[in-house]
């Protein structure tokens, strides 16, 4: 019987040991708050060449073993017709201005429909959308210049790209995959702390 009750005890200590664990505990880092509450955002396509596909891609046909066309890339922005190429800029602009928008709302910012002379200002200049060919690879390129100003004053100005490079696996997908990888590298890489705490 002596030999039992130390037994329930150290059983006891391990249960109530048990009980009384904690889960982990986050701390939370220092950091600046953000000054910007507000901004509005535009965009201009200021690209000497308005064609996303280099003529390598565009040309391009991806033939499978048996020598049957699997796929044909076609042009981004088709021309066949007045307006074509001013629809897709406006896509373009439309995509950089939405895919910023979120961004900046994800960090608590609100994006304003309208533009305010006393209030904060990003414009964005794309000048480079472009998918080409090294090799076997897709090389996708998105650059554009980012200015912030407030009260006319522009306080920060930042070129920025976002480069992917992947082999062809699966043609126009993976083409429009190494795509849509650059465009998020480029929104990702502005450093928006930099000027949301001015």
């Amino acid at each position: 019987m002596k030999r039992i009750i130390p037994a329930i005890l150290v059983l006891f200590f391990l249960g109530s040991c048990a009980t009384q664990e904690k889960g982990l505990t986050y701390k939370s880092a220092s950091e600046s708050p953000l000054a910007i509450k507000k901004i509005y955002i535009q965009v201009k396509d200021v690209r000497q060449t308005k064609e996303i596909l280099s003529p390598k891609v565009n040309e391009m046909k991806i033939w499978s073993g048996t020598g049957s066309v699997i796929n044909l890339f076609k042009r981004a922005a088709k021309r066949t017709e007045a307006g074509a190429a001013s629809q897709g800029e406006a896509d373009i602009k439309r995509d950089f201005r939405d895919a910023m928008s979120l961004r900046l709302n994800n960090l608590g910012v609100t994006v304003i429909p309208v533009i305010s002379d006393e209030g904060t200002t990003m414009t964005i200049d794309i000048e480079r959308v472009l998918l080409d060919m090294s090799g076997s690879n897709f090389i996708a390129t998105v650059t554009y210049f980012a200015r912030v100003s407030r009260d006319g004053t522009v306080f920060h100005k930042e070129r920025v790209t976002g480069k992917t490079e992947k082999y062809n696996l699966f043609g126009q997908k993976t083409g429009q995959q190494v795509l849509n990888e650059a465009f998020s590298l480029a929104i990702n890489n502005l450093d928006v702390k930099s000027f949301l705490s001015k």
